[in-house]
């Protein structure tokens, strides 16, 4: 199932007022058939993780020994930057070696291509849909 398919099975369920696709309704994404789905999540995680860190350094950097919390608020800033290029390097199709994420931010409309790439089935350069969770080689 390409990007395309899967926005227009998203319009066509607005359209129509079914409920959105849950956890439990939806299919098993790439990353979860190819087994990287840890890898997204280890990379989403490290965001979420800067961001606190970011948030707490400019928060504090304000009061006392400045000096300190914005070397925190810095740090912050390169987890964030850690992240986001993980999750964007670290899912490779087993066929056509391509960024997957990568591929799907770089090609999707700006609101559309978080969903995308959380929920895609195919890789969006070659087509390949594993079968079954685990079907893909581990990379």
């Amino acid at each position: 199932m390409s990007l395309h398919d899967i926005a227009r099975q998203e319009r066509r369920r607005r359209t129509t007022g079914e409920p959105p696709l849950t956890v439990s309704t939806r299919p098993p994404s790439f990353a979860e058939r190819t087994g990287q789905a840890r890898r997204l999540w280890v990379a989403r995680w490290l965001v979420m993780f800067g961001g606190v860190t970011m948030t707490l350094g400019a928060y504090k950097a304000r009061a006392a020994s400045a000096d300190t919390w914005l070397f925190v608020l810095l740090a912050g800033v390169g987890i964030c930057v850690v992240g986001i290029i993980a999750q964007c390097l670290s899912i490779r199709c087993p066929r056509c070696h391509v960024a997957v994420v990568w591929h799907t931010y770089t090609h999707a409309k700006a609101g559309a291509a978080e969903k995308l790439a959380s929920f895609q089935v195919a890789c969006p350069n070659c087509g390949y849909e594993p079968a079954n969770a685990g079907d893909g080689e581990r990379m």
